[in-house]
């Protein structure tokens, strides 16, 4: 309901007058030619009134007109309302009701699209046009170009109150009444500036007096940077929330108030509110859809295409092969399908749909044995080559599924438990009962990537892997696609039918007499609220997002164009500024679009008539084929119950998952195991002079936290040790090793695992037991152990000081196809060089030997007897690694050069785990073990699981190109992880880096890893928080138009893109408070004013500030002060 101050209203001479809308349409314009271009004192525009309404024209003067140039610009309509107030209590006349009052009153709207002049014409220099008709503003500008100049009579008008609407204001229960006037401008070009400036006037120029007086001159900005302006505002007063509807001022310290300037007169707080810009529609030219240029076919038809991701294959503890991969369905659609066109440049929602409307009715996973051996390429060149084991046998389907509601469904195969199981097997899927004695042996499912559109991955577990007949195995996957295009376009079709059925229902409804007043075409309030109030039942909403939809499905249309059309076509339906005529206009805008859809289906029909005997399946879909045989192998040679495990979580079905806070709390565990009392950074300052402060404040920095991870367990022979327990000390960390080590030598040289033995895993039963001389002694038993399969004498070479200089060799002992893994790397024999004059025990020299059985063969960061070259975390020695390693090896031209690289380095490269550890005051292995073995932390066995075996935490961004061969892995940082939304799927890649002592340590490569890829799920996503729609934002933005219009409907008028200029009386500018409305003589005219009416009316003074009432989409920027 309105609600407005009616002062405002009426604070001059003359009747105020405001902008309703402005309605812009894309024309072709009729140029006219003149040698004049530009003005001069000898050349006006003349005046020209209308002898039937009483225009007046600023027609150009005579000109060359060429027939038939037309270029492509503007047509714009404005609105116009010229007010005055209707009070019950005051009888006299206004100025609508009397036509003599009428006699003086002119109403001139300029049009300028030149931003140079827009601005002079709010400045003193414009000022002397609208005070005094003055045109000297307009000298060196192009008439029709840059401006043009209307009026409008309100003296003679025919009818006139025919044209006037009345409205009541619910602040005094007066009648406001609104003479409503249209006027039209040409404009032939699309111009990047375009402001209105509008006003009413008494006279056509000051006679007696110096200035013309006028009503407040309302100015629009209407297009900027030839986009339109978005946003309006309006004010309202800070204490009973009615629009203001005049001039303001913004106070230094009060804020925004009323009038246009400051002065003793009484006057409000005001509140300025922003609101989306629904006053101004843009219409473009519609007639260019028609020519738009469908072509929905197929686009390529090249087998050649991969449309399969390599195989994310891994294992977990059990020996279980566990999988995922990628399918590109939307490609395969692009190129196979009869209408692949509808795919390309889809939104992601519209590729949803489309997916699900051509869904996988059969997918089938298979494996095979296979042999690799070494032989030539086709390039000649040296490669693995992989063959069938046995050719009489077929591969065999290890589980199968198929789509539902556009998503694959969940599938596990369980197998009798028994002899001969794989004969007796059972399908069973999401929700059924499983059988009783029955296990299963295989799943299926389907996992959602919340960064990747068009590509589907599915998850499985091979159970029946960890049982197999040891050997090498190799997957496959056949799948089919119905192809479903052609029955949703038709179901489109019918939906984009019933729309236009509600549209022709909503003209018929907006036809009635009682609903349309033909006089100021316009819709009556009632109907305006029936069909607000019930926008999401109305035709008209529905109809505008189906038009979006189709024509988004049939055209490559960009987003921003979408949100563009929407607003046009909302212009043409909105009931508060549409017409029966707009209404057949949006309507010959969805039939000539269905008539392009019906064309589509009709030559569709015809050619499925003639293909009809060459669809793969029955029915009305086509089905495509197509399949693939993953190069990656599985090899289920390896150890069962031995491996390295990060996550420290296990999978029932398929690829392991982790939520995000589980994924960050794991993270966490092993950053506070390490963290402990730091160097603060002025102590950092003071003690190490070497570090600049941006080197200091990369050590401190987060950059990379979340991108490595350490083992969270070791599993030995089913023995499972935590290595991020606090209780674990380093004599643990020391028999880990010692039992890799012995099983590595016992299993050397042969083709399969056989296992560890009882007594070499009892040593792993003290862990966390602390140090006790018995645990000790079964350690060190251990490591003669592992000596003695070396060849290792238990003597000191120093008790013999008559031997001569002599190397002990493991070759021999360490065989060169050692099955830990069957990838492992081969060993390279250990050499010890016993130097006569360098006495050595045994135990030291077997440390020795079995330190170096650690590390990766030929490791760059081994000096020259073969052991790891020492550096040190902690930066008080001079071998730590800044000084060591990092500054050396990041020299470049130049020091600032040289600084950058090594920031670089410490801030985005450094693990956070050897950050947390080099800020550490104390040693991080500090038992009498570690202490024992070395004074240093890197000499610690602790240091080889916790931060020697760190890997890359990278997760899927997506395909070089859209090439599902070409994958995009990317560093995942906790940073980033926060900024992607959705699941995604994520690995943990081995990478060395020998300046930190990253990836050295061979023997431990030996162990198999578990699940080596994982996926990281996002939040569960409510109801609420889910795209409701295919066009949501095309939703999104209808649903706020029409709440906007719904809200301001009343007042609409009465919102500004600029602040009005002053109005003013005959001899100077008012502030546009304080004004009474002007006595009127006996007939109803007003008498006639030698001086400013500005003090009969007193607005009360307010004791503080209060905000108008927020409803709807507006947001209010309060005033600083209260009344004044």
């Amino acid at each position: 309901m309105l609600k407005v101050d009616e002062q405002s209203l009426q604070c001059s001479a003359a009747p105020s007058v405001y902008i309703r809308n402005i309605k812009i349409s894309e024309a072709s314009i009729r140029q006219l030619k003149t040698k004049n271009i530009t003005d001069d004192n000898t050349r006006k525009p003349t005046k020209v009134q209308n002898a039937i309404d009483g225009t007046i024209d600023y027609k150009q003067p005579p000109m060359k007109i060429k027939e038939n140039n037309s270029t492509s610009g503007l047509r714009v309509q404005i609105d116009l309302s010229i007010v005055a107030v209707k009070s019950a209590a005051d009888k006299a006349l206004n100025w609508v009701d009397n036509e003599q009052a009428r006699n003086s009153l002119l109403v001139r709207v300029v049009q300028s699209t030149n931003k140079e002049l827009s601005s002079k014409l709010v400045s003193a220099e414009g000022a002397r046009f609208f005070d005094q008709n003055n045109t000297g503003v307009f000298q060196g500008y192009n008439k029709f170009i840059d401006y043009e100049i209307k009026q409008i009579s309100l003296s003679s008008q025919q009818n006139q109150k025919s044209k006037v609407t009345q409205q009541n204001n619910s602040l005094t229960k007066n009648k406001i009444l609104n003479l409503i006037e249209s006027l039209e401008f040409d404009i032939p070009m699309k111009p990047e500036h375009l402001n209105y400036f509008v006003l009413c006037q008494v006279g056509e120029s000051p006679k007696a007096s110096p200035l013309l007086a006028h009503s407040p001159i309302i100015v629009e900005k209407v297009i900027e940077g030839s986009q339109l302006v978005e946003k309006t505002f309006r004010f309202v007063n800070a204490d009973d929330g009615a629009v203001w509807a005049g001039a303001v001022h913004d106070h230094p310290t009060l804020g925004w108030m009323q009038g246009a300037f400051h002065s003793d007169v009484p006057h409000k707080s005001l509140i300025r509110q922003t609101i989306d810009n629904t006053k101004v529609s843009y219409m473009p030219d519609i007639s260019k859809l028609d020519d738009v240029q469908i072509d929905i076919s197929s686009k390529t038809d090249d087998n050649r295409i991969n449309y399969f991701s390599n195989l994310y294959i891994t294992r977990d503890r059990f020996g279980n092969a566990i999988f995922a991969f990628n399918f590109d369905h939307l490609n395969f659609m692009i190129n196979n399908s009869k209408f692949g066109g509808l795919f390309v440049n889809s939104t992601p929602e519209l590729v949803r749909s489309l997916i699900a409307s051509s869904p996988i009715v059969d997918l089938s996973i298979k494996r095979e044995r296979v042999r690799v051996h070494r032989g030539d390429n086709r390039l000649e060149s040296a490669a693995d080559i992989v063959t069938d084991f046995n050719i009489q046998q077929d591969p065999e389907t290890i589980i199968s599924s198929y789509d539902i509601s556009g998503r694959l469904k969940v599938n596990t195969k369980y197998s009798f438990n028994g002899s001969q199981s794989y004969l007796n097997t059972r399908q069973v899927y999401s929700g059924d009962e499983i059988p009783p004695d029955f296990s299963p042996s295989a799943t299926i499912s389907e996992v959602s990537l919340g960064n990747l559109s068009g590509f589907r991955m599915f998850t499985g577990k091979d159970f029946s892997a960890s049982s197999t007949t040891d050997g090498l195995y190799q997957y496959s996957i056949s799948l089919q696609v119905r192809d479903g295009t052609s029955q949703l376009l038709r179901n489109r079709l019918n939906e984009y039918r019933l729309s236009i059925r509600d549209v022709e229902e909503y003209l018929s409804r907006a036809s009635f007499s009682k609903n349309y007043d033909q006089k100021t075409n316009k819709f009556t309030d009632t109907f305006i609220s029936s069909e607000l109030n019930t926008t999401l039942g109305r035709g008209w909403f529905v109809a505008i997002m189906k038009y979006i939809e189709v024509l988004d499905l049939l055209t490559n249309i960009k987003e921003k164009d979408k949100l563009a059309l929407t607003s046009a076509l909302y212009s043409l339906v909105n009931p508060v500024i549409a017409t029966p005529d707009s209404i057949i206009e949006f309507l010959n805008i969805l039939n000539s679009l269905e008539n392009k859809l019906t064309k589509i289906l009709s030559k569709d029909s015809v050619r499925h008539a003639e293909e009809k005997s060459s669809i793969a399946t029955g029915g009305n879909y086509p089905t495509f084929e197509v399949s693939s045989v993953f190069s990656d192998i599985f090899d289920s040679n390896i150890v069962k119950n031995s491996g390295v495990d990060y996550l420290g979580v296990q999978s029932n079905a398929g690829i392991v998952n982790m939520t995000r806070s589980s994924f960050i709390s794991r993270l966490d565990t092993e950053y506070n195991r390490i963290d402990g009392a730091k160097y603060t950074a002025s102590e950092m300052r003071t003690r190490f002079s070497f570090l600049t402060p941006e080197n200091i404040a990369g050590l401190y920095s987060n950059k990379t936290k979340g991108s490595d991870m350490a083992p969270a367990f070791i599993e030995l022979g089913g023995e499972r040790i935590n290595l991020l327990s606090q209780n674990i000390d380093s004599l643990d960390y020391v028999s880990v090793t010692a039992v890799i080590q012995n099983i590595l030598l016992e299993n050397s040289g042969g083709s399969r695992f056989i296992g560890a033995s009882k007594e070499v895993l009892s040593v792993l039963n003290d862990t966390g037991k602390g140090s006790d001389e018995e645990r000790v002694r079964k350690i060190k038993a251990l490591q003669q152990r592992a000596a003695k399969i070396l060849g290792l004498s238990p003597q000191s070479n120093s008790t013999n000081p008559n031997k001569s200089d002599s190397d002990i060799s493991s070759e021999g002992y360490i065989g060169a196809s050692n099955k830990f893994t069957s990838d492992s790397v081969e060993l390279e024999p250990v050499s010890v060089r016993l130097e006569g004059d360098e006495p050595e025990d045994a135990t030291s020299l077997i440390n020795r030997v079995l330190h170096i059985l650690n590390l990766e063969a030929g490791s760059p960061s081994r000096d020259g007897s073969g052991l790891q070259r020492p550096i040190s975390f902690n930066l008080t020695k001079e071998n730590n690694f800044i000084g060591k390693n990092i500054i050396p090896s990041n020299q470049r031209d130049g020091l600032n050069n040289t600084q950058r690289s090594v920031n670089d380095f410490l801030t985005n490269r450094l693990p956070h785990q050897q950050k947390l550890l080099t800020l550490r005051k104390a040693r991080l292995y500090n038992d009498a073990a570690a202490n024992a073995s070395s004074d240093d932390d890197t000499g610690a066995d602790g240091f080889m699981y916790n931060f020697g075996m760190l890997r890359r935490i990278e997760y899927l961004s997506g395909f070089n190109g859209g090439s599902i061969k070409s994958e995009i892995w990317r560093k995942l940082t906790l940073r980033n992880l926060s900024s992607i939304g959705g699941t995604i799927f994520c690995r943990i890649r081995k990478y060395n880096e020998t300046k930190l002592n990253i990836g050295d340590y061979g023997l431990l490569d030996q162990l198999p890893v578990y699940n080596e890829y994982f996926f990281i799920t996002g939040e569960q996503v409510t109801a609420t928080q889910q795209r409701q729609f295919e066009q949501q934002e095309v939703y999104d933005k209808l649903l706020r138009l029409v709440s906007i219009t719904a809200y301001t409907r009343e007042e609409i008028q009465y919102l500004v893109t600029q602040l009005p200029q002053p109005p003013t009386n005959a001899f100077k500018k008012m502030a546009g408070v304080g004004v009474k409305a002007p006595a009127r003589d006996g007939d109803g005219a007003p008498m006639k004013s030698n001086g400013d009416a500005t003090t009969s009316v007193v607005a009360s003074r307010s004791t503080g500030v209060s905000r108008g009432p927020s409803v709807g989409p507006i947001s209010g920027a309060g005033s600083k002060g209260g009344s004044y």
